[in-house]
């Protein structure tokens, strides 16, 4: 029930009436023969035996009279007692009332005990229960020890204060009174506190106990917190120990309102345990590697207690959790499709306590070896910081023996970037230490009588033969890219130009002749793409085995490196089959971009010129370049013509900055030049470019790019320096077109002429 303005100012009248009564009590207790009521004298029966307790009294008083007197005149002797003032109150305990707290009209009874050495003769209960005090009649009692009781029905209203003592008096008038007594109307205790937390029997590494109680009139509560029957602290809310030793613990909380009413929760016992769990790594080894990226990663855990859980970290990120592991014992976490490269790794265990252990950190390196078996060297056994013996090996092939000593920690991916298949083992020539290096190769299952070492399909100076035994060709290399074998090789080099796609210009292409016929096409033979900076693109190749057997095929790209990467480098292609290559294309700089991919095979090469321009994705600008289908191929001494069109989107005169290029295919910039227009709304013209001295054939990228303010425009074509043979040929075919046009304009004329003549003729006979 809460307490209303009226009901607070009520309790408060009530307690400065029990005030003054408390103090006055007091002092009367204090007082000698001071009593509030007559008590009267009852003379003890057997006044014929000896009192030795009265003759004691007689005794304090006055020795000499405790001898004079017959100690079978007992009748005397408490004559003589009061007379000389006999002045010691008898004693009140055990008060209490069979309540602590009430409301209106409930009956509570009040007890104590009195005793006195002499005699008791009466008691009175003093009470407000009507709100101001009262003292109801005198109840006598006798003897010396009288267990006395008042039993009062509580008239006062909710909320108020009762207060009440007791008084009791002996034969002689003495009279003890007890302190004033507060029984609270209309408050209950507070519900017997329930510890939420911890529960019975936990182990933790501290306490943190969190407790729950009610109290009727939502009464403010203090919590007593006892650990093994001690009070610990007493705080309004939960109880955090830290700091705080390992060992069993007992926890019990007393709740306590406002009014002084208290509960008591039941005691649990908990297991403190501030011991982290040690983690022991197993495998794998401290800087060893693997294979596949498909790891068991094993460990020991240990601790006094119980686990619940391990977690394995790679490269400071979860990536698995075990729970309930057993301790002591050798446990396991995986973790599969881990990228190529350096990693480390730890596990970290935590204890039924919630104490966490970590282990030290290893690191592993990712070594993709693919299909390859047999001899193939197991990372997971050797220090890839220190690799003595690096072996490469398809058993139904080849392989490759590295003598020297490699550090791999870094990673590499062999299986993307070599190729073992029969008659042939390719290394992409652009791979970096350590793969580009002397090594011993294996080539299985030869049928040749006497073997010779090839080197991109043609004969193999630099290489060492080493020896050819049942069907294995053994020949060390000194550097790296495809490596094959015949008995007798015959190169004839030579040049011709494919078809083209994107305008004009086709793949440059090299066939040599083999034992075994092979030959491939490729689609598109050239390739353009536009891309606004920061996007990515996908371009194709698609490849296609013309051939009479099966081929390996290396891939390589050059001059665009920040702008282009492949899905494969190596591919196996059987006769008739076709493989798709896809080109991942990223706009990383302004500008026009010039580069090739080339697709190698042992009797065939085809380089496929790229040209990326990156643009804005807003330009102020539309620009064009184009070159004439008959003027994409010419010699050295010409001059480069190229038909140019700018176009001002916003319209307006604008002065932009102009800069012209050329660009071979390995990223080079051979000729560059600038100049300002003003342009207004359109302009065209054509722009010659002299080529620079001594450039030698090849494909090559004119390209134009305008610039205003914050945008960038991008053009761009494909041209090509040829022989002069071929500048020739192309003359010829230019005259032979022009004269042809000239036949037909000369025919034109004449059959305009004749029909003329005859139209006249026709008139003049009519």
């Amino acid at each position: 029930m809460g307490m209303t303005t009226k009901h607070l100012w009520e309790f408060g009248k009530w307690i400065a009436l029990l005030l003054p009564l408390f103090i006055a009590s007091t002092a009367l207790s204090a007082t000698t023969n001071s009593t509030t009521f007559q008590a009267t004298v009852a003379m003890p029966s057997g006044a014929e035996t000896v009192n030795s307790t009265l003759f004691q009294h007689i005794t304090e008083i006055s020795p000499a009279v405790a001898v004079n007197l017959s100690s079978q005149n007992f009748s005397a002797a408490l004559g003589f007692l009061a007379a000389a003032g006999e002045t010691i109150p008898p004693t009140i305990t055990n008060v209490s009332a069979n309540a602590t707290t009430v409301t209106t009209n409930n009956i509570v009874r009040f007890n104590a005990s009195c005793a006195d050495t002499i005699g008791l003769a009466s008691f009175i209960f003093s009470h407000n229960n009507s709100e101001a005090f009262t003292n109801e009649a005198a109840v006598a009692i006798s003897g010396k020890q009288s267990e006395i009781n008042y039993t009062l029905q509580i008239a006062l209203a909710d909320p108020s204060a009762l207060g009440w003592l007791f008084y009791c008096s002996d034969v002689f008038g003495n009279t003890a009174v007890t302190a004033t007594q507060v029984l609270i109307i209309g408050n209950n205790p507070p519900s017997a506190p329930t510890i939420i937390f911890p529960q019975e029997g936990d182990t933790l590494n501290f306490l943190d106990i969190n407790v729950s109680a009610t109290d009727a009139e939502a009464d403010g509560l203090t919590y007593f917190y006892y650990i093994n029957d001690s009070l610990n602290e007493s705080v309004a809310g939960n109880y955090t120990i830290v700091d705080i030793g390992d060992g069993s613990y007992s926890i019990k909380v007393d709740a306590y309102d406002s009014f002084v009413h208290g509960a008591n929760s039941s005691a649990i016992t908990v297991v403190i345990d501030r011991a982290l769990p040690n983690v022991t790594l197993a495998s794998p080894m401290n800087s060893s590697g693997d294979n596949d990226g498909n790891i068991n990663f094993t460990f020991i855990p240990y601790d006094a207690t119980t686990l619940s859980n391990c977690s394995l970290f790679i490269d400071g990120s979860l990536r698995h959790n075990k729970t309930y592991l057993s301790k002591d014992v050798m446990q396991n976490l995986s973790a599969s499709s881990l990228s190529t490269g350096k990693h480390n790794w730890s596990v970290s265990c935590i204890d039924s306590a919630g104490n966490t252990g970590h282990s030290k950190n290893r690191t592993f390196t990712v070594i993709p070896t693919g299909d390859f078996d047999g001899l193939t060297t197991d990372f997971s056994t050797v220090d890839v910081t220190n690799v003595t013996q690096l072996i490469i090996e398809n058993t139904s092939a080849g392989r490759i023996v590295y003598q020297e000593e490699f550090d791999l920690s870094d990673g590499i991916n062999i299986s993307a970037l070599v190729n073992i298949s029969f008659n042939a083992i390719a290394i992409d020539s652009n791979t970096s230490y350590p793969l580009n290096n002397s090594a011993d190769l294996y080539l299985y299952g030869l049928t040749f009588s006497n073997p010779l070492p090839l080197r991109n399909g043609a004969f193999c100076p630099a290489c060492t033969e080493l020896s050819y035994s049942g069907g294995i060709f053994r020949f060390n290399v000194t550097g790296f890219t495809t490596y094959s074998s015949e008995e007798t090789p015959v190169s004839s080099p030579g040049g011709s130009s494919g078809g083209g796609g994107g305008g004009g210009g086709g793949a440059g292409i090299t066939t040599t002749t083999s034992l075994f016929e092979q030959s491939f096409r490729v689609e598109p033979y050239e390739i353009t793409k536009r891309l606004v900076i920061g996007e990515s693109a996908k371009g194709a190749i698609t490849i296609t085995n013309t051939g009479t057997a099966a081929i390996t095929l290396s891939i390589t790209t050059e001059g665009l490196d920040d702008y282009l990467s492949l899905s494969h480098h190596f591919i196996n292609l059987p006769k008739g089959e076709t493989k798709t290559i896809t080109l991942n294309m990223v706009g990383s700089r302004f500008g026009a971009h010039g580069g090739k991919v080339t697709i190698s095979g042992q009797s065939q090469k085809i380089e496929i010129p790229i040209a990326l321009e990156v643009v804005t994705a807003t330009a102020l600008f539309d620009v064009q370049l184009d070159i004439p289908a008959l003027f994409k191929e010419l010699l050295a001494s010409e001059l480069l013509r190229v038909q140019i069109s700018l176009i001002n989107v916003l319209g307006g005169e604008v002065d932009a900055l102009v800069y012209y290029f050329i660009k071979d295919l390995q990223g080079n910039v051979l000729y560059e030049e600038s100049e300002a227009f003003a342009i207004e709304d359109q302009r065209s013209y054509v722009k010659e470019f002299e080529l620079p001295d001594g450039i030698p054939q090849g494909k090559y990228l004119a390209a134009i790019e305008v610039r205003y303010a914050n945008s960038y425009a991008v053009s761009s074509e494909l041209f090509e320096v040829v022989p002069s043979k071929d500048v020739i040929g192309r003359h010829e075919g230019r005259i032979k077109l022009l004269s042809i046009f000239i036949i037909l304009l000369i025919g034109a004329v004449l059959y305009a002429y004749l029909i003329t003549r005859l139209f006249r003729g026709g008139r003049k006979d009519a």
